[in-house]
This record gives C-alpha cells, sequence and structure tokens, in this order.
C-alpha cells in the first residue's frame, strides 16, 4: 500500500502544469486550466484527483491507527461514521495525543481541534514529566501549546 501511494502521489505531481513553463506538462500543453483575473492560468486538480488524495490520506490515518502501540482497529466506513473530529476525541479519551496531534496537523482539521489535541498532548507531558522543575514543565507545557500551533499555520 505504502509503495503504491508513493508511486501514485509522485504521478500526480508530474501530472500538475509548471506555470514557469508555458502551461505544459511533460511536453505537451496542459488542459483544463483557466485563466484567473489577473491573466496567469491556475491549475485545478480533477475530481479524480481529489478522491485520490483523500482516499489516500485516510488510508495512511487508518494504517497509523493500526499500529499495535495504538490498536485502534476501524473500517473506513467507520471512520466517517465518527468523523475525523471524533477520531481526534476518541484518541485523546485512549490518551494518545501525540497521535491526536498529528494527525489533526496532518488534516489541517480547524484551529480548536488542533488545540485540543496539542492541550491534551502538553496536560499528558505535565503529568508525567518529573525530571525537571515545576517552571521548566511549564515552559515545555507552553512551547508545546503554541509552537506547534506555528507550525500548522
Amino acid at each position: 500500500q505504502k509503495r503504491l501511494l508513493r508511486a501514485a502521489s509522485f504521478g500526480m505531481h508530474v501530472s500538475y502544469k509548471d506555470p514557469v513553463d508555458g502551461g505544459t506538462v511533460m511536453g505537451g500543453p496542459a488542459t483544463g486550466i483557466s485563466p484567473t483575473e489577473s491573466g496567469s492560468a491556475e491549475t485545478m486538480p480533477s475530481e479524480t484527483a481529489v478522491k485520490f488524495v483523500t482516499a489516500g490520506r485516510q488510508l495512511r490515518i487508518l494504517n497509523s491507527l493500526r499500529d499495535p502501540a495504538v490498536g485502534m482497529l476501524l473500517s473506513s466506513a467507520q471512520l466517517d461514521h465518527i468523523t475525523m473530529t471524533g477520531l481526534i476525541a476518541r484518541l485523546v479519551a485512549l490518551k494518545r495525543p501525540a497521535l491526536a496531534t498529528s494527525i489533526s496537523q496532518y488534516l489541517h482539521l480547524p484551529p480548536q481541534v488542533q488545540l485540543y489535541a496539542r492541550a491534551a498532548k502538553a496536560a499528558a507531558f505535565v503529568a508525567y514529566d518529573t525530571s525537571h522543575t515545576d517552571s521548566e514543565t511549564a515552559e515545555a507545557a507552553i512551547r508545546i501549546i503554541t509552537e506547534e500551533g506555528r507550525k500548522t499555520s
């Protein structure tokens, strides 16, 4: 699955128009390009490409959930039913805030969902950190919440 996803992803990247090269794609003219108000052309991915990217993301999420360390077996239909926001809430409830944070960032979920996951990650860090002083732990927790928030923007 991973090799197929990488190969298909590579093919999708090659198929997009290069605006510097005059709209040619691998030596041929690009199709389906509409000019914008400024006169330049923009590339819109096809419906098939959007479906592929969505399915690929969902497959990557399902594979990460099936990891033995997580042990959360879900089908694609089950994931669609609980939604991605519900998945983040379940991961936090299962005490997997680091995975919840990385999935919420990967999927570019709403900022409040990402903040919820990062706050849970910071809370877990504070609860289990015994090797630092209280002020160092507090500063690290603040960094978890604020600096990771800047990475997503």
